[in-house]
């Protein structure tokens, strides 16, 4: 008796033609990694500025950018212990955004760095 094996290159994930999806929060916590956000939060100026709660540059203003490493670096540091689901570390820093008002500018910073979302996503996406 002979068998006829079908060819199953299709199967195989090395040959699919689709990027590989990735969790939106997973992309921000690139995006952390890629900008050295642990390395911003804990510089001296920041702890001594969180600590308390003075602006970390005299009168200048906090950029999107930072505000943005602090969230994740605050949401990672919280639900990270507790082995949180992406998708609730994903609406804390949602909601952290909403409450700051920088939902918008968070989202856009994201979205500009070309070289953590196109391995991941569509352009049409």
């Amino acid at each position: 008796m002979s068998l006829v094996m079908a060819p199953i290159a299709c199967l195989l994930p090395g040959f699919s033609s689709a990027p590989e999806t990735m969790h939106p929060w997973e992309l921000s916590v690139k995006y952390y990694h890629a900008r050295n956000g642990l390395a911003y939060v804990d510089s001296q100026a920041q702890k001594l500025s969180e600590s308390f709660a003075l602006p970390v540059m005299g009168s200048r203003t906090v950029t999107p950018k930072q505000s943005l490493l602090t969230a994740i670096h605050l949401v990672l540091k919280e639900h990270d212990p507790f082995k949180h689901s992406a998708d609730l570390e994903l609406k804390a820093l949602v909601f952290m955004a909403l409450n700051e008002q920088h939902l918008l500018s968070w989202v856009n910073l994201i979205c500009k760095s070309g070289s953590l979302i196109e391995p991941h996503y569509q352009p049409w996406s």
